[in-house]
């Protein structure tokens, strides 16, 4: 992914960098990549409830 640097026309811009975003589509990823985000219910590799 391309970085976009600034001209340094303020001293805010002076070393200002943000990405391009040229890269991201509007297609599916590819599924293979992906993987389920498995919920814990607030439980630790114990078992026990960490959370209230």
């Amino acid at each position: 992914m391309g970085v976009r640097k600034y001209k340094p026309i303020s001293p805010g811009r002076r070393n200002a960098s943000v990405s391009d975003f040229k890269e991201i589509t509007a297609k599916r990823p590819e599924k293979s990549l992906c993987e389920p985000l498995h919920k814990t219910g607030g439980r630790n590799n114990q078992g026990h409830i960490t959370s209230k």
